[in-house]
């Protein structure tokens, strides 16, 4: 249970990053997430848009659904899984 916590502040910190890439290329980002995550997610959304960032679009289902919606070819700029598997 403590491995995972430590995990979520990095790829929290990847997800800012992407954000703040994605929003040079594009006036809406559409996060694919883990329903496990909703709530570090709307945080990372609220401080990238209060910082002056554009729309975000979250999707948040399970992984699995959100990975197979991906291969399917849904429009996914970001992909946040719940674990790295």
């Amino acid at each position: 249970m403590i491995r995972q916590l430590v995990k979520w502040p990095h790829r929290l910190l990847v997800l800012a990053c992407c954000l703040t890439a994605g929003a040079a290329q594009a006036s809406q980002v559409t996060v694919f997430a883990a329903a496990s995550t909703t709530d570090p997610l709307n945080q990372v959304i609220q401080n990238y848009q209060t910082a002056g960032g554009g729309e975000v679009r979250a999707v948040v289902a399970a992984s699995s659904t959100l990975a197979k919606q991906i291969e399917q070819g849904a429009p996914a700029d970001i992909y946040l899984a719940a674990n790295a598997q």
